[in-house]
């Protein structure tokens, strides 16, 4: 699959979170979310949040579906997306604490703002690691390997 077909057949299954997706087919949405992204960015904020929001659905479905092309569920998605919150929120708070040592400041306020890092860095990587991982070749649960 080409990066054409890739970006196409993201957009015309938009919310379709059944069946499965290759490595090709991620990976080039992934690329054409990421560039386009940049490039609205660098023209018009506003243009680049419609984009984030018009290919929000479709880059959750194409994640579920690769994740199925591996035999595994689409819901495992929201676990480091979880995870990778609880970060943010963690990080937020431990650099807060430590550098405006107002109400929130504590003891351990930058050890939980490094927790919150590791978080945040630990759920990245998990994701990438589901994401590279070869496709499950034979018939699923999910149904039959995609053709590309």
């Amino acid at each position: 699959m080409n990066f054409m077909d890739a970006v196409k057949t993201c957009f015309a299954k938009y919310a379709d979170f059944n069946g499965r997706a290759g490595l090709p087919e991620y990976w080039w949405f992934f690329l054409f979310v990421i560039v386009a992204s940049i490039i609205l960015s660098g023209v018009s904020g506003l243009l680049a949040n419609i984009f984030s929001l018009a290919t929000f659905v479709p880059f959750i479905a194409v994640t579920a579906r690769r994740l199925h092309d591996t035999n595994k569920s689409g819901w495992l998605q929201l676990w480091w997306t979880i995870a990778g919150t609880l970060g943010i929120v963690l990080t937020i708070y431990g650099f807060v604490s430590v550098f405006f040592p107002g109400g929130l400041a504590g003891t351990g306020s930058a050890a939980i703002g490094g927790l919150g890092a590791l978080v945040m860095l630990a759920s990245f990587g998990l994701s990438i690691y589901f994401m590279v991982q070869k496709s499950d070749y034979a018939d699923n649960q999910y149904g039959a390997p995609p053709a590309n």
